[in-house]
């Protein structure tokens, strides 16, 4: 089934606000405290109510997706996040990802907020899979790029 995934969508999207970008770009890493432009605006207060405000204190939450963008579900969430001062779109290998994180628990969504389930659990479709998260942080791989829209230009971080 991951190789399936990895298949189907091999990119990962990460969407931050500008000041978390600088620590991100810093370090080459994302902390789920700062990762809550996914789905928590300050305050805590979730931008739609079947989002999941607990896990932004925990995971670091990407969508799948491939060289034309994330899934429909992700380019959504993305035009509901805008901001007057912008967002920092992140785009990496998911096979890279992975293999720059070999210890953390890897997880997937069949619904933006739905409940996690290990990359490695049970049996699901690729094609269903929502949301990647890990838990705690992110190390970026070398080839991570970023740009202030879908459409780019793309940028080494």
């Amino acid at each position: 089934m991951l190789h399936r995934l990895l298949a189907l969508r091999p990119l990962l999207f990460h969407a931050c606000v500008p000041s978390d970008f600088e620590s991100i770009r810093r370090d080459r890493a994302i902390r789920a405290s700062v990762a809550d432009a996914q789905g928590v605006v300050p305050g805590g207060v979730a931008h739609a109510p079947h989002e999941a405000v607990d896990r932004a204190a925990s995971h670091v939450q990407f969508w799948p997706g491939s060289l034309q963008g994330p899934i429909s579900g992700g380019r959504e969430r993305i035009e509901r996040l805008r901001r007057p001062e912008g967002l920092r779109l992140l785009r990496a290998h998911f096979t890279a990802v992975l293999q720059r994180n070999p210890a953390r628990e890897c997880h997937v969504a069949f619904a933006a907020g739905a409940s996690l389930q290990s990359i490695h659990a049970g049996r699901w479709n690729a094609a269903d899979v929502q949301e990647v998260a890990f838990t705690g942080f992110v190390d970026l791989p070398l080839d991570t790029l970023w740009a202030d829209t879908l459409e780019g230009p793309w940028r080494p971080l």
